[in-house]
């Protein structure tokens, strides 16, 4: 929906003010007009030639439950490989404390570039799965005058 993209765009917003709090300009910059500007323009756009969606008649609880315990598992394992991880030696603290891995990830170039290439990737998969699924919908429907023979 328009209004989950627009809160997501905030949201990255939100995410480039915290970056060029910590003093990293460069990621602030490109989290804003990356993330934050271009992937809800562009899903946004998405949206608009997409048709209406069709309802989904599944079970609700189950789907639920399982996305749920994907989402759970999935941070999980995020959390636990970054805590896990040998880092190399850096300038700043050696600990695992939050402002440490968070001075880590700001630091890192090459791990935010590639963290924002997949955050594009996603984006464009979500747009292009919008439009297949438009252009799939358009092949089914029958041609105006089409309904009987020659």
């Amino acid at each position: 929906t328009p209004h989950a993209v627009v809160a997501a765009g905030a949201a990255l917003l939100g995410v480039a003010g915290m970056c060029l709090a910590l003093g990293s300009d460069f990621v602030a910059a490109v989290v804003a007009l990356a993330l934050g500007l271009m992937v809800p323009a562009l899903a946004l756009a998405a949206a608009q030639l997409a048709p209406p969606p069709v309802p989904d008649h599944r079970p609700g609880r189950s789907r639920l439950a399982g996305v749920a315990l994907l989402v759970l598992v999935l941070f999980a394992a995020l959390g636990w490989g970054m805590t896990a991880t040998r880092w190399p030696p850096a300038a700043g603290p050696r600990d695992l404390t939050p402002p440490w891995l968070g001075w880590r990830f700001l630091t890192d170039d090459l791990l935010v570039l590639v963290l924002l290439l997949a955050l594009l990737g996603v984006a464009g998969v979500i747009a292009a799965s919008l439009l297949r699924g438009r252009g799939a919908r358009e092949r089914r429907a029958p041609l105006p005058g089409a309904e009987g023979g020659p």
